[in-house]
């Protein structure tokens, strides 16, 4: 619900907020570090690198994920690949679908693919949304490929737009049973002008079987597009205040 006007205040706030401990856990394990700290230091880092924008943080995470090694803790690999995909580009897109498509197991297949689809270059969503319908990703994988597109901060509108243009190509390859899980992460759509968009292409295109569904979604939307018209400008004002 932050405007994009306070963006750069918020990260600010967010690399205030975590840095100290970031510095403190640093990119090692500790002989002493259990397994709550371990877990610890990889959200630390995906905030510092994704919410806070930091660009040593961002230049780390994609040195610790380019260099293979097979005894880097998995937090740490896990939070360098979020880092690397959050920051990444349609360079990054490719490789990261080339590694889905050659990993050992299903795992590795999702997060790879989660991670492509996470970059947040313009080009990404009409791509990603082509490869859906034209089944170049497995049904099972489809629904929940489309949610995160919807739901990204920076190219949400475009993934939007992308899927409206495809609409029924979608439908006709998507699971029925779950169709309407495409739009589990539509309520992060709170920029005005996208929801009354999704609402009103929803209510002339509906999912068959799925209307209580989408009525929910449509609220959940509907509360979020509320809060940041009330709570949004004096939000930005409490973070330059922060």
């Amino acid at each position: 619900v932050v405007s994009s006007d306070d963006r750069s205040d918020l990260q600010g706030f967010a690399r205030d907020l975590v840095g100290p401990e970031v510095e403190e856990l640093g990119w090692t394990v500790g002989a002493d570090d259990d397994e709550q700290t371990r877990a610890l230091r990889g959200q630390l880092l995906k905030a510092m690198g994704v919410l806070g924008n930091d660009r040593d943080t961002i230049a780390n995470a994609r040195e610790v994920h380019l260099t293979p090694d097979e005894s880097l803790d998995a937090e740490i690999a896990d939070a360098a690949l979020t880092i690397t995909a959050a920051n990444g580009d349609m360079d990054d897109f490719r490789r990261f679908l080339d590694l889905s498509d050659s990993a050992p197991t299903p795992q590795l297949t999702v997060k790879y693919l989660r991670a492509a689809v996470s970059v947040p270059d313009p080009a990404v969503p009409a791509r990603v949304v082509d490869m859906v319908a034209d089944r170049e990703i497995r049904n099972q994988d489809s629904f929940w490929v489309l949610a995160v597109l919807l739901g990204a901060r920076d190219t949400g509108p475009i993934a939007w737009n992308a899927v409206k243009a495809r609409w029924d190509d979608l439908l006709a390859v998507l699971p029925p049973s779950n169709a309407y899980r495409m739009l589990d992460l539509l309520y992060l759509r709170s920029e005005p002008e996208v929801a009354a968009d999704i609402a009103s292409f929803l209510e002339a295109n509906p999912i068959p079987g799925a209307e209580m569904k989408i009525a929910q979604r449509m609220e959940q939307l509907r509360v979020r597009v509320g809060l940041r018209e009330r709570e949004g400008t004096a939000i930005g004002e409490a973070l330059r205040s922060a």
